[in-house]
């Protein structure tokens, strides 16, 4: 009798447990896709902080204009704005020589030091940090992760022109950079890159020594948004590939808060505030503002663009993943019932 009251009582409690299971499984779907009711559950359970924005702003994708509109909201909002620049230089690894300026968002060593410097800032006081550089794994102790991104095609091009032809770059910045890469056309550009075949100095028909790196910054993976969001302590993301796209995507899902899309400003502002409240409530509409604008812009012709989205065809997806991304969390915010919740909770400190 006590046998089969054990077995009983057994298989009981195996049903339970597989009941309990469940309905956590069942309750990380309903988060997963609600903003809201996903960050109140995360600050709530101790799994991230509040008082710390993270802005890892990838270069043309409107980030200095939203850079101004945070700095006004920190007066209005009562919080910190510290926007941390790139250094003239940077050692590769500690101790050696100045690194490419295209290697440094990526270095391991500058990550982690600056992620010290950032985990400093918890002194009491709400602050949003940007800069340019990599995703950072911050641990256990995970702040508040936002980004823009921008239609890649696009975003390349401007990347192109301001480099070259830039008004806020110093005159001789650009005369080095145009010495070094050539003062070619987008569409010179991706011929010659198209038609080199050796990593020698073979000639191109441009005159120029016939080495793929001439044109680096339409294709290669430094200039990759898709890159800003990949781990690089992940093995996946050491090149930029299938393996470094879904580690992106990963990490876009997981860790970040909000990411807008530059080309859907009015719907990204709408969810910025409604998961941030904190630090965007009353954010005023975002418009189209080239705060770094270039004194001569090139538009390829309809061919190379076509050549260029094959090129990084690995960012067009990842930013179509982002767009829709922000449309589904956008749905699911509208309609929280955890957002009168989330605002009590992300409040800011009452005035003295």
């Amino acid at each position: 009798m006590l046998c089969f009251f054990g077995k009983k009582l057994t298989r009981l409690l195996f049903l339970l447990l597989n009941l309990l299971l469940l309905l956590a499984d069942n309750r990380i779907n309903i988060f997963a896709e609600d903003p809201v009711q996903r960050l109140l559950q995360s600050i709530s359970d101790g799994c991230k902080r509040r008082d710390i924005v993270v802005y890892n702003r990838v270069p043309k994708t409107g980030s200095s204009s939203f850079q101004k509109y945070i700095d006004n909201l920190a007066g209005h909002l009562n919080f910190k704005a510290y926007h941390f620049g790139t250094p003239p230089w940077i050692a590769c690894s500690e101790g050696s020589s100045p690194c490419k300026r295209k290697d440094r968002p990526y270095l391991r060593y500058e990550l982690s030091r600056l992620r010290d410097r950032i985990l400093k800032f918890s002194n009491g006081s709400d602050a949003v940090i940007d800069y340019h550089f990599a995703y950072i794994n911050f641990g256990t102790q995970l702040p508040l992760h936002i980004n823009m991104v921008r239609e890649p095609i696009s975003r390349l091009i401007s990347h192109y022109n301001y480099m070259r032809y830039g008004l806020q770059r110093r005159l001789e910045d650009t005369n080095l950079y145009i010495h070094k890469f050539g003062n070619l056309t987008i569409d010179e550009c991706l011929d010659l890159y198209l038609q080199c075949s050796c990593e020698g100095d073979c000639q191109s028909p441009y005159g120029l020594n016939c080495t793929r790196s001439l044109c680096s910054d339409l294709y290669s993976g430094f200039n990759s948004q898709m890159m800003y969001f990949c781990p690089v302590d992940s093995p996946a993301c050491a090149a930029k590939n299938e393996s470094s796209l879904q580690a992106a995507i990963r990490v876009l899902e997981d860790k970040y808060d909000v990411v807008g899309v530059m080309e859907k400003l009015e719907d990204s502002m709408k969810l910025f505030q409604l998961v941030l409240p904190r630090y965007f409530k009353g954010m005023p509409k975002l418009e189209h503002q080239h705060v770094r604008q270039a004194a001569r812009k090139t538009s390829p012709r309809p061919s190379s663009i076509q050549k260029l989205r094959v090129l990084n065809a690995l960012d067009l997806q990842f930013y179509e993943h982002v767009a829709a991304l922000l449309e589904r969390r956008l749905r699911e915010a509208c309609t929280s019932p955890a957002i009168h919740q989330l605002e009590t909770l992300m409040s800011p400190p009452m005035q003295s």
